[in-house]
């Protein structure tokens, strides 16, 4: 029985069609037809399965939300429970895709047993882990005041102005500077003043006993709502929104502070926990960023296109490079350093990807292909990461000519090296036939960072004196 008889047909004109070719595709390519049949039968069960769960394209789309969430509830319990284990954590973004493919091989290992169990384990994973993976009390922990990071177009900015002495306590913003662990600290004395995104920026602050503060410090908080001209209704939404959650937050925050009672207790962990997956969130990801992928995403299952979630994060990170270039003065690089590799993470792992299973063989297109990667990682390690994102020209390092090969030798040979492995993939007929724009739209895009890189190199030279 093929898997097209299980769709009802209300729903195929959402691009929802599996038939025996479809399937093939997933068959191993040795062994017998008895080795095809079990597959096909296996992968036919799976589907009928998670067909009865899922015949509305909006159930579909909650995955989208509900699978994220579980998986990193399955992290933040592994984490709870032993620390060494999510290590790579604090190494690279792509070290956390990394484990969370191997989380994802193993929920859909459990999936055949039970579907809808996964939603009911995702919740209580989710509600556990924010207990499980609190930090002790006292811990200096990066927050943001507010949750509204996703208000396109408006800012609320807090400004602390201070009033008096301040010989104890700093306050620390760890995505400014290239090194997450040496932040950009403020120990505001009287008169100073420091602003900040309320609901965007991570910060922290720590206190060093000083027998010469003889009073508690005294600051003004001052806030301020950007918002686009004309749209005076939005920004006192914002100011509105951040006030009512900025009241309630902080009357739980203040009866958690010191615990009396094993539920206030368990409330002080819950709200240190759930501040601390908005860090790693903030930290890694970025909520403007996984609201605009998951509307993308959105936008693929309710128009039936993959092009569509393709398309829209394929170049994001070009745009940031040029942008962040431009600039050409110091900028949150911590921020600029998460956006720019998380939206490269997903187009080269969509290229890859879309590139590997469309593979025919040609291993002319394979070999440029490596070649060409394999020179540009070098260069980039070669490089370092932090120079690798222009942290010179944006005035966190000092310019530094590096001799190493590849460079002395090959003109920007990561640029090369990306343009020679993406140019290769063009020679695999069938990959270059359903993905030409991609191939195109990639080296259009690398040629435009290297011109801009150029141009401003150039502007730079002609600016320093004689």
């Amino acid at each position: 029985m093929s898997v097209e008889t299980l769709v009802p047909a209300a729903t195929r004109p959402h691009g929802i069609s599996h038939d025996r070719a479809g399937l093939s595709r997933l068959q191993p390519s040795r062994g017998g037809p008895s080795d095809r049949s079990t597959v096909a039968a296996d992968w036919t069960r799976l589907c009928r399965g998670f067909l009865r769960c899922h015949r509305r394209p909006i159930n579909v789309a909650l995955h989208l939300f509900t699978t994220p969430l579980g998986l990193f509830g399955v992290y933040a319990l592994v984490a709870g429970l032993s620390p060494i284990a999510v290590a790579p954590i604090a190494v690279a973004p792509i070290a956390v895709a990394l484990v969370a493919t191997v989380q994802i091989a193993v929920v859909v290992a459990l999936v055949p047993a039970g579907i809808a169990g996964i939603h009911a384990a995702a919740v209580s994973m989710i509600a556990a882990s924010a207990v499980l993976i609190a930090p002790p009390l006292g811990w200096a922990l990066g927050h943001v005041d507010g949750p509204w990071a996703i208000f396109p177009g408006a800012r609320l900015y807090r400004c602390m102005l201070s009033l008096n002495q301040n010989l104890e306590v700093t306050t620390h913003f760890p995505m400014s500077n290239p090194d997450y662990g040496e932040p950009e600290s403020h120990r505001l004395q009287h008169g100073d003043a420091v602003a900040f995104d309320f609901n965007r920026e991570l910060h922290y602050i720590t206190r060093r006993v000083d027998a010469r503060q003889t009073e508690p410090r005294v600051n003004l908080k001052l806030h301020f709502v950007a918002y686009p001209r004309g749209m005076r209704w939005y920004g006192n939404l914002l100011g509105r929104l951040t006030t009512w959650y900025d009241i309630r937050a902080r009357n739980l925050f203040v009866m958690t502070i010191n615990p009396d009672g094993t539920l206030l207790a368990i409330k002080a962990r819950w709200v240190l926990g759930w501040t601390r997956l908005f860090e790693l969130a903030v930290r890694f990801c970025g909520w403007t960023n996984l609201a605009y992928v998951a509307t993308a995403m959105l936008l693929s299952i309710v128009f039936g296109n993959v092009t569509i979630l393709i398309a829209a994060t394929s170049f994001v990170h070009y745009a940031i490079y040029v942008g962040t270039l431009q600039e050409q003065t110091p900028v949150s690089f911590g921020t600029f350093r998460r956006d720019a590799m998380l939206f490269k993470t997903l187009a080269m792992t969509q290229l890859l990807g879309l590139y590997a299973w469309n593979f025919d063989h040609h291993y002319g297109s394979l070999a440029l292909v490596l070649a060409g990667f394999a020179l540009a990682g070098y260069a980039a390690r070669v490089l370092g990461m932090r120079r690798t994102l222009f942290s010179a020209e944006l005035g966190f390092d000092a310019p530094q000519r590096v001799a190493r090969f590849p460079y002395g030798t090959i003109g920007h040979p990561m640029i090369l090296g990306a343009m020679i492995g993406i140019g290769g993939m063009a020679l695999a007929e069938g990959f270059r036939n359903d993905y030409g724009w991609l191939i195109a739209g990639h080296i259009a895009c690398y040629a435009l960072v290297l011109v801009h890189e150029v141009k401003m190199r150039n502007r730079r030279a002609c600016a320093l004196p004689l």
